[in-house]
C-alpha cells in the first residue's frame, strides 16, 4: 500500500446553519478543515496509508482536529502539540445568488504559524513514504513555515518520494509576487505542480488554454 505524507495547517470552520448570515446566527456548525488535511482525508478514504504532519494547540479545539484525522485512520504521530497557543479559525457564510458566500479568517499567530522548523525531523517523518504533498498556503503563513515546507520537499526528494505542490493562491495571506517567490525557491524539489489557470495567470503571468498554460509553467519553473 502506498504511503503519503502531507504537511499543513488545520483550522476549524464555523458556519451558520443553512443560509443564515453570521450576524443572524445564534449557533454555529463546527468542522475541521485545511488543504493538506483534506487531501489526507481524501487519500485515506481511497485506502492509502496516510500520515499528516502539523502543529496543534494542546486544548479541546486541537483535540477536535486530532479526533477528526484519527477517525479516517490517518497517522497523526507527526503532529506537534503546543501549550498556551491557539488554533486558527474561519467563519463561512454559504449563500445563494445574488448574494455571494463569504469567509472571515481568524488565523493570525496560530500554533502552526509559530512552529519551529528545527522541531521537525523530516527524514524520520518521511520514512517509508512514497509521496509527499504540501500547498503554497503553508509557505505563505510565516517564514518559519516556508522553511519547514522547503526542508520537507528536499527531504522527500532525497528519500525518493514523489512530491506534489498545490499553488492554492490566497491573496489574503500574501500577494501573488510572494507566492511566486516561494514557488521558484522550491521548484527544483517539486515533481508535480497543481495549479488552476486563474492562479497561473495571477502568480506566473501565464494565460491561454489549460494545456498551453501547463506547458508554459513547466518551461518557466522546471
Amino acid at each position: 500500500m502506498a504511503r503519503v505524507v502531507t504537511f499543513g495547517e488545520a483550522m476549524l470552520r464555523l458556519s451558520p446553519p443553512g443560509r443564515s448570515r453570521l450576524e443572524q446566527a445564534r449557533t454555529l456548525e463546527v468542522w475541521p478543515a485545511g488543504a493538506e488535511l483534506n487531501v489526507a482525508v481524501g487519500l485515506a478514504k481511497l485506502g492509502l496509508d496516510v500520515a499528516w504532519v502539523s502543529r496543534l494547540p494542546r486544548n479541546p479545539l486541537g483535540e477536535i482536529v486530532l479526533a477528526h484525522a484519527r477517525s479516517f485512520g490517518i497517522d497523526v504521530a507527526g503532529v506537534l502539540r503546543a501549550d498556551d497557543e491557539r488554533l486558527g479559525l474561519y467563519f463561512v457564510e454559504i449563500s445563494e445568488p445574488p448574494l455571494a458566500s463569504r469567509a472571515l479568517y481568524d488565523r493570525a499567530a496560530s500554533a502552526f504559524a509559530r512552529l519551529d522548523p528545527e522541531e521537525l525531523d523530516w527524514p524520520a517523518l518521511l520514512a517509508g513514504a512514497d509521496a509527499f504533498h504540501v500547498t503554497g498556503i503553508t509557505s505563505a503563513l510565516s517564514d518559519a513555515c516556508a522553511r519547514a515546507a522547503s526542508d520537507a520537499l528536499r527531504a522527500a526528494r532525497a528519500a525518493g518520494a514523489a512530491t506534489s505542490y498545490d499553488l492554492n493562491l490566497r491573496t489574503r495571506l500574501a500577494p501573488p509576487e510572494r507566492w511566486r517567490e516561494r514557488l521558484e525557491a522550491d521548484a527544483a524539489a517539486v515533481d508535480t505542480l497543481v495549479c488552476s489557470v486563474e492562479d497561473a495567470a495571477a502568480v506566473l503571468g501565464l494565460e491561454g488554454e489549460p494545456a498551453e498554460v501547463a506547458a508554459d509553467a513547466r518551461d518557466l519553473i522546471g
